[in-house]
């Protein structure tokens, strides 16, 4: 079993496997590990159509979700970022198949093109955004900061609910404890799946995030360590950091 390193950008990532081919355009890069240190992620078409980051405050939640997104775009699936607070994602607005950089109020964080949704002048519309893209990925930061209720989070969860029977997904982060307890919305759907990343895990109880029992030793280590767990199967995971 090779050992995790204690850090790896996402060109190392994929080098480690020169080879690999992703299993569909919503596979989105994570880091590395499994006993022979390959590239691991999420395949938002395979297991999603939703997936969970979860962590405590700098853990790496941010920069794993830019490491995600810009696998995706990579590969020439467009992206939706949604950050209700700073986050490095918002480095991502203007980038070619970037749709669009909202805040929690669903503004464009750059300005500009700015309509009425919600009742909210100066907001645009996700579904509008992300309407005549048949493949696409809507990437959310600090998801626990959005209101189910208000209009971005209705639109998040009908963007999930229709993902079920169409090519698109989404990737969801936010605080362990905020997520653990979400009880409905976009955030408590996503959850459902029980596939996502832990990072930083602080207990066992973290685990029930997904609903599962972690393996022995997976509390603490270095910036970027954690746990990825797909349909409730955790492997160890050294996430990679953006270029």
């Amino acid at each position: 079993m090779d050992a995790l390193p204690m850090r790896m950008t996402a060109e190392q990532t994929m080098d480690l496997a020169p080879a690999f081919e992703p299993p569909s355009a919503l596979w989105a890069l994570l880091g590395a590990g499994g006993d022979a240190l390959t590239p691991l992620g999420v395949d938002l078409q395979g297991q999603g159509p939703a997936a969970v980051i979860a962590g405590p405050p700098r853990s790496g939640r941010s920069s794993t979700l830019v490491t995600a997104a810009r696998s995706l775009l990579g590969r020439g699936t467009p992206v939706l970022v949604v950050t209700p607070r700073r986050s490095p994602l918002r480095d991502l607005a203007g980038a070619s198949g970037v749709l669009a950089v909202l805040d929690g109020n669903a503004r464009s964080v750059t300005g500009g093109g700015a309509d009425e949704f919600g009742g909210l002048p100066g907001a645009l519309d996700p579904l509008a955004l992300v309407a005549g893209h048949e493949r696409y990925v809507v990437v959310v930061d600090d998801a626990e900061l959005i209101s189910p209720d208000s209009p971005l989070g209705l639109a998040l969860d009908e963007i999930l609910r229709t993902g079920r029977d169409g090519e698109h997904g989404l990737l969801v982060a936010g605080t362990t404890g905020d997520l653990a307890t979400a009880y409905r919305g976009f955030a408590a759907e996503a959850r459902k799946g029980r596939t996502g990343l832990l990072l930083n895990v602080q207990s066992p109880a973290d685990g029930d995030l997904f609903t599962v029992r972690l393996p022995r030793g997976a509390v603490g280590g270095p910036p970027g360590r954690g746990l990825l767990v797909i349909s409730g199967t955790a492997t160890p995971i050294q996430c990679a950091v953006p270029q």
